[in-house]
């Protein structure tokens, strides 16, 4: 029988409370009769119980492994650091008694370049069962992992998805589903549950997104019908404004498609055309108050300063603008700067249980491991009634309006915002029995199993291909379930790629990524501009590169 959420999150918090601060493998005394490996996590996003499951059957599968010939050691002991204040995704690693680390916000590229990553390349290309984790990677992931030194030296850890997230047994409650029938008489809302529903953003019936809206457009009929239905449609933290730019992101990425989106880091489109804006035309009747003209060209490394006029960056920022230019459209404390993600989420699970219920929250696709006290507490507060919830993860637009053609519904992409790898550490290059057990470690996390198990307790995808058995879906939750099966229809966008201009350039190139001027006013995130009244449509102008600017920084690549 299916776990429920409450019933998981009440195993994660029975098998990973030693898991917060710097976690027992750095506290637990050293055994002298085994040899030590010790490996770090970072412990925010997924956590780190899927971590101490493995150093378990680790250990136990090698207990009678001797790792230091010439000892009469046996066996293995894993140290873990789970620490929420470092990455080591740096030249710290240098001085770090760490030996293996998965680790977010990873800039590949700079890491191997100063020589601080061991060689895996051997781990890499191994064959399990027939199948690499070479293999398991797309041809752009191996392509760009190589492309330094020809050699591999990380491996992709975990997808991470933003976005937004829903309520699902609100949108049940309140009837918030678009009908099949859009002249019902209620606005095109379904008026009981029994009613046909839209074939949602996928244009087909009978999927998990019935109901859900299918352009942008749709989005706010329905912001407005939540708020007839006294539902507040967002919540958000005041605390990352960044936060917000993942919906800017996920439009982005969905209207342009993967292929199209991608480029932000090739700048190279071969024969196929982007669509760019070359200017608009102001119109007050309009959606968003200004109607792109667009112009369709091949982007090269010559002229990549070009992708940050695409049309689909207008739309994700037009989408934002709107959405917090109306205050009744997100929760209150969403604007105060001490309302962090944390409270954001507790701020979503307690409102449906305190009759002011909040619809949608904006984060990413792991924060129901994050959200684990609140869940706690929810379950303490409200009993039962906080039991047994349901959760799912929004698809988001691929158009602005009207009908949905099947191009459209196919082109479903997403950008992966946290650059998350395992790599082991280049200093214990010299010890070889060090090397061996590192490798074999890391390559123990990488097994079928191992990689299926990560998705079954975290209720997130390795950065790899791989396929889930019913046993490991019939033990995750209905969000972790439609996570997944959004994976399974969406293609990733990932911050990596072998072009020149790129890697010589990977950090300007990822941070920041929605810098404007306006006014001569440099703004790093939308929203603060759109809290001072900037239109989309200068703010999308201000992040303009202009060719003469581009040229002077990156044509020694090109």
């Amino acid at each position: 029988m299916k776990k429920t959420l409450c019933v998981i999150l009440g195993l994660l918090m029975s098998l990973s409370v030693a898991a917060c601060g710097k976690g027992p493998g750095m506290t637990e005394a050293i055994d002298p009769n085994r040899t030590q490996l010790y490996v770090f996590n970072y412990d925010g996003g997924v956590g780190t119980e899927w971590l101490y499951e493995i150093k378990e059957r680790f250990e136990a599968e090698y207990k009678d492994t001797c790792f230091e010939p010439g000892t009469n050691k046996m066996g293995v002991q894993i140290m873990i650091e789970a620490n929420k204040l470092s990455f080591y995704n740096d030249e710290k690693i240098k001085s770090s008694p760490n030996e293996v680390f998965f680790t977010e916000n990873v800039g590949y590229t700079d890491m191997v370049s100063q020589g601080l990553l061991l060689d895996i390349t051997d781990l890499v290309t191994a064959d399990e069962n027939g199948v690499s984790l070479e293999d398991r990677m797309t041809d752009k992931q191996k392509e760009a992992l190589i492309a330094l030194k020809g050699k591999y030296y990380a491996l992709p850890h975990y997808d991470g998805y933003r976005g937004v997230s829903y309520d699902i047994d609100l949108f049940e409650e309140k009837g918030l589903y678009f009908a099949d029938e859009k002249d019902n008489g209620n606005n095109g809302f379904i008026i009981s549950s029994s009613d046909k529903r839209s074939a949602g953003p996928d244009g087909k019936y009978d999927t998990n997104d019935d109901g859900l809206p299918s352009t942008m457009a749709e989005f706010f009929r329905l912001f407005d019908y939540m708020l007839s239905s006294n539902v507040t449609p967002f919540v958000y933290t005041g605390m990352y404004p960044e936060y917000t730019s993942y919906v800017v992101e996920w439009i982005y990425s969905n209207y342009a498609g993967a292929d199209v989106a991608s480029l932000d880091y090739t700048f190279d489109s071969g024969d196929m055309e982007v669509e760019i804006i070359t200017g608009f035309e102001e119109l007050k009747n309009n959606m968003f108050g200004a109607e792109p003209i667009t112009e369709k060209v091949k982007i090269m490394p010559e002229n990549g300063y070009l992708m940050k006029q695409q049309t689909g960056k207008y739309y994700g920022l037009a989408f934002l603008n709107k959405m917090v230019s109306d205050s009744r459209y997100y929760y209150s404390l969403s604007t105060n700067q001490t309302f962090s993600h944390l409270d954001a989420q507790e701020a979503f699970i307690y409102s449906k249980l305190e009759n002011k219920p909040i619809a949608m929250l904006i984060d990413g696709s792991y924060w129901v491991n994050e959200a684990q006290g609140a869940f706690r507490r929810s379950i303490e507060d409200y009993g039962t009634r906080a039991e047994n919830r349901n959760f799912g993860w929004m698809p988001l637009p691929t158009t602005v309006d009207g009908e949905v053609s099947s191009e459209q519904t196919g082109k479903n992409a997403a950008k992966d915002t946290v650059r998350s790898y395992a790599y082991i550490n280049g200093n214990i290059a010299d010890d070889e029995n060090k090397v061996k057990l590192a490798k074999l470690f890391l390559s123990y996390c990488y097994k079928l199993e191992n990689l299926q198990k990560f998705t079954e307790v975290t209720g997130c995808a390795r950065g790899l291909n791989y396929e889930l058995t019913e046993e490991n879906k019939s033990q995750m939750s209905t969000f972790a379930l439609s996570v997944w099966d959004m994976r399974q229809t969406t293609e990733m966008v990932r911050p990596i790629s072998s072009s020149e201009i790129f890697m010589n350039n990977e950090k300007e190139f990822y941070n920041s990524p929605w810098e404007s001027v306006v006014s001569n006013q440099p703004y790093v995130n939308p929203v603060t501009a759109f809290r001072n009244s900037i239109s989309a449509m200068d703010y999308f102008n201000g992040m303009k590169i202009y060719k003469r600017d581009w040229e002077e920084d990156y044509s020694r690549w090109f």
